[in-house]
């Protein structure tokens, strides 16, 4: 269940399969968006990274932001530690394709949709 009220981030825990085999929702909520308030998104992407990854999230700790960590789906499994701990300290994980290697990317839309969906699996 989503609780949209509470001012906090959505997250996830399942992959997209354990969602499938549990008959659990695959589709995001809908979310108003919210006029009159600005509101700044702190995003890093291509990570997770065993020397910079570590240092962010102490930066963040200390100045008490949340942000969103983009990652690739090779490295998510090089440094699952350094994903589990950017996950349970409340940030954001969002999808940057599995290797990023444009060759293979963006050959064809299959081929962009396997690379979304195998990082999907690690995270």
């Amino acid at each position: 269940d989503y609780t949209l009220n509470t001012k906090k981030p959505v997250y996830d825990m399942f992959t997209v399969s354990e969602r499938k085999s549990q008959d659990m929702d695959t589709e995001l909520p809908q979310i108003s968006p919210v006029y009159g308030i600005k509101v700044v998104y702190l995003t890093f992407d291509d990570g997770p990274d065993s020397e910079n990854t570590p240092q962010i999230l102490n930066i963040l700790k200390q100045n008490q932001v949340k942000s969103s960590f983009f990652v690739i789906g090779a490295l998510a499994e090089k440094y699952p530690e350094i994903l589990k701990q950017t996950f349970n300290a409340g940030h954001a994980i969002g999808n940057h394709f599995y290797n990023h290697t444009y060759k293979e990317l963006y050959t064809s839309p299959e081929s962009y949709l396997a690379q979304l969906s195998h990082t999907a699996e690690i995270y």
